[in-house]
């Protein structure tokens, strides 16, 4: 029986679209926190993810829901699956994405904020 210390739930909507700078970020983060035996890794997606990432969402729980609104998403259909998935920490890995609406403590990765200004 392998003990789960902490859960950690992962913005993985970029992963359903080409590859591109945010998409490499979110799979190198996640093959980090794989190295940690005691961490699980649950991506969460509005659409199926690419193929080309199947190597490493063999390795995690993958959760498909919602629509591809990304506000509306992040907003009103993440925190209830938060809850569900019993997550402990969130990392949202796009700018406009971190969930206001939980009580799960959530990460925000600021990549550019040129759309800011």
């Amino acid at each position: 029986m392998t003990w789960v210390f902490m859960r950690i739930g992962i913005d993985a909507r970029i992963l359903g679209h080409p590859r591109s700078g945010i998409a490499v970020y979110t799979i190198n983060l996640v093959e980090q926190f794989l190295k940690f035996k005691d961490l699980e890794v649950v991506l969460f997606g509005d659409r199926p993810i690419s193929e080309e990432y199947k190597y490493i969402t063999d390795k995690v729980r993958t959760i498909i829901f919602g629509q591809k609104r990304r506000k509306r998403w992040a907003q009103f259909y993440l925190p209830s699956q938060l809850k569900k998935y019993s997550i402990d920490i969130y990392h949202a890995t796009w700018n406009t994405a971190a969930p206001v609406f939980t009580s799960v403590p959530s990460v925000l990765t600021v990549h550019d904020i040129i759309p800011f200004v």
